[in-house]
């Protein structure tokens, strides 16, 4: 049977198992012990891929033991040499990690390879990826104009996910001058920050490069709604106190509904008495 449990000599462990997480916790609990308990299906000599049921094995050996960096590495390579099909969940991982020896491997071969990149993976990387990884993402493949990129095949999608790191956003911006400085672009994603709950820097950085800064666009949106003068619910949500301060001091008024908002959240920072402290002012 592929799981049954075997004594096994450690001289006699293959060595990505020896200098994995799992090994090495067991060594150090059981310094005078030389039989290791293991299952059968996990004693392979090596991390070469021959076929479907050695990468299983491989995976779940992985998973049981958590090999070392340079053993996950030797696998990716191994299972790339073998003409394994990619998935953009690993370059997801390897973002969500910071792990740019694995996530360059993965650009330089998707690339290699003549895949496009899914807008979905481009718009995970906005969010969540360094300005290092983001930006290579965007020289790589990105070849079109960047307006054209970020709006048409993108839907508006790759900067509404980049206005929550505020680093993606300027690379966009300052760098690739995405808007091209046009007014109704910059109202747009400082409405968009406002819905969201964007970092407070991601607004100062579209008011720099739009040139208009948040009190401008308050009193230009004033002729739509009452509510325009009104700090958005899901600032509250989000206890974002540095916009919910940043927006006070652009003329924005509190609602009297967002102290329930703030109970019902929760919130630690913007509390129901900071609430009630402003809707005096507010009346």
């Amino acid at each position: 049977m592929s799981d049954e449990i075997i004594n096994q000599n450690i001289n006699m462990l293959p060595y990505f198992i020896l200098e994995s997480q799992q090994f090495k916790s067991w060594s150090k609990h059981n310094p005078d012990k030389q039989i290791y308990h293991i299952q059968s299906n996990f004693l392979f000599p090596d991390l070469n891929i021959t076929s479907q049921k050695n990468i299983d094995d491989i995976i779940d050996c992985e998973s049981h033991f958590i090999f070392s960096q340079k053993h996950r590495i030797e696998i990716l390579c191994r299972g790339i040499e073998t003409g394994c099909p990619l998935k953009f969940e690993l370059l997801e991982a390897s973002i969500a990690k910071n792990n740019e020896t694995i996530f360059n491997i993965l650009i330089n071969e998707i690339k290699n390879q003549g895949i496009n990149l899914k807008s979905s993976t481009f718009c995970y990387a906005a969010k969540n990826a360094s300005q290092k990884m983001f930006k290579k993402m965007l020289d790589e493949f990105v070849t079109t104009d960047i307006n054209e990129f970020c709006f048409i095949r993108c839907r508006g999608e790759l900067v509404s996910h980049a206005i929550h790191n505020t680093d993606n956003l300027k690379e966009l911006l300052i760098n690739r001058n995405l808007g091209s400085k046009q007014k109704t672009i910059g109202r747009d994603l400082i409405q968009e920050c406002l819905n969201k709950s964007a970092p407070l820097s991601s607004v100062i950085a579209i008011e720099d490069h739009f040139g208009f800064n948040l009190e401008q666009y308050r009193e230009s949106r004033s002729e739509y709604s009452d509510l325009e003068y009104y700090i958005n619910e899901e600032v509250v949500k989000r206890d974002n106190l540095e916009l919910f301060t940043y927006m006070l001091s652009c003329g924005y008024l509190v609602n009297n509904f967002l102290e329930d908002v703030a109970v019902l959240n929760g919130t630690t920072k913007i509390t129901p008495g900071l609430i009630r402290s402003h809707l005096s002012l507010s009346m």
